[in-house]
This record gives structure tokens, C-alpha cells and sequence, in this order.
């Protein structure tokens, strides 16, 4: 088990960590191998905030890698496991030709009712050199909202995309490319209320299975500015999405 930041029992506060992975003249490379890695993890006690994995490639495709090939065992962005427990303001970032293999993403991760998860961000820029991003499950509110993703100069592949609980948002903007390998993508299940995937100028294709639209209200899947969408049959449910 990996954390960068982990506020727990004997641990302190988990907050303003940074863990680099940078590339450019010679190459770099942390291989998690099957272990979970969580970025803002407040186990027992306290708050885990502003905590940073940074994936640089300096302006070199390919010279700063973090992998983690088991699908099972996810990237957590923002996670507590116990009441009064709050994890806020984290974040993953892949640029300048930064490379991340990895099984599920997980944005806004909670064990429990009651504590703060919220504000947690997966930033995929790949700068002059291009990013490349192969991920499971994408889910940004995995137990609690208010998660953003975007993807900018980058090709990235995945499976499932899922925006659920309340304010998510996901952008893919113009010189990228997302493959989602013949999967779905949902926007808003339920109660959800106020999740946008934004097709702002960039390429979403082989998207195989259902995409929904659902929930109690405001959410929406929207394309502009040139963006493309290539996929299965679109369901508009719930209300006034």
C-alpha cells in the first residue's frame, strides 16, 4: 500500500506532499507493481490535503513512467476510512510526456458517512510532448463529488467512465485522443445532480457500450468547439437532464 499523504494514528497530518516522477535527459520509472496507491489517504485520524503525484516528462514522450498493471488494485485520489476524517484538495498529474499504466482511477474515495472528500483532481496535459494514459475504470465521485478531470495534448485509453454523487466534471480539449476500448460511460445515476463530461474540442471514440445520462438534474454530456463523439446508443434519463 502506497500514500502520498496519509494522515493516520502516530502520523501527523498527511498534507502538501509531493512525490516526482521526471523525466527528460534519462528516463525514469517507478513500477508499483500490484500495490494501491492513495494520494490524500487519511486512515485514522486528522486531514490529508494538497498532496501531489507529479508525472513529468520535461518535454521528453516517454521519459517519466508510473505503473500500477493490476486492475483491482486502484489509484485512490482523495480517500478517508474513518469519521472525522478529511481529504481534500489532491491531486494526480501527468505532463510534458509523462506516461501512467495503470488498473482503476478513483476520485473521492469514502469508507465512511461522515467526513470531507472533495476537490480532488486527475490532470492529464501533455504539454509540446504528449501524454500517454492507459487506466481501468475512471470513476470521478467514486463516494463523494466534486472531482475534475482533464485531458490536454494526451492520448489516453481506458475502460468505464463514471461521474457519480454530485459535481463532476470531465474535459477532453483539442490534440486529444480518448479510446475507451468498446466500454460505456455514465454521467449521473439516482440522485446524482450536476456531473458534465465536455467534449471540448477533442476526439472520444470506441465507445462500445451504453453511455447514460441520468439522475436527478444536470447532467449533461456535451461536445463543442470541434469535439467528436464515436460510440454507442446516448440514454437521456431522470430529471431535467
Amino acid at each position: 500500500f502506497n500514500a502520498i499523504g496519509s494522515a493516520g494514528s502516530g502520523s501527523g497530518y498527511g498534507s502538501s506532499n509531493l512525490i516526482k516522477v521526471v523525466g527528460g535527459n534519462a528516463t525514469s520509472v517507478w513500477n508499483m507493481g500490484t500495490s494501491i496507491l492513495a494520494i490524500g489517504n487519511a486512515e485514522t485520524t486528522g486531514s490529508s490535503t494538497g498532496n501531489v503525484l507529479l508525472i513529468d516528462g520535461m518535454g521528453v514522450a516517454g521519459s517519466a513512467v508510473v505503473s500500477n498493471n493490476t486492475a483491482g488494485n486502484a489509484i485512490s485520489i482523495g480517500r478517508i476510512a474513518n469519521t472525522g476524517t478529511n481529504s481534500i484538495g489532491n491531486s494526480l498529474i501527468v505532463t510534458n510526456g509523462g506516461y501512467l499504466f495503470s488498473g482503476n482511477v478513483n476520485l473521492g474515495v469514502a469508507f465512511v458517512a461522515f467526513g470531507v472528500v472533495s476537490g480532488q483532481t486527475y490532470k492529464i496535459d501533455g504539454g509540446t510532448a504528449g501524454s500517454i494514459v492507459s487506466n481501468g475504470t475512471i470513476t470521478l465521485g467514486f463516494n463523494r463529488g466534486d472531482n475534475t478531470m482533464t485531458v490536454t495534448n494526451a492520448q489516453v485509453w481506458s475502460s468505464t467512465l463514471a461521474l457519480s454523487n454530485n459535481n463532476n466534471i470531465a474535459t477532453i480539449f483539442t490534440n486529444s485522443t480518448w479510446n475507451f476500448l468498446g466500454n460505456g460511460i455514465t454521467v449521473g445515476n439516482s440522485a446524482d445532480m450536476t456531473n458534465q463530461f465536455l467534449i471540448n474540442g477533442g476526439l472520444v471514440t470506441n465507445v462500445g457500450g451504453a453511455v447514460l445520462i441520468a439522475g436527478a438534474g444536470a447532467n449533461s454530456l456535451v461536445i463543442s468547439n470541434g469535439g467528436q463523439f464515436y460510440g454507442g446508443n446516448v440514454t437521456l434519463a431522470g430529471t431535467n437532464n
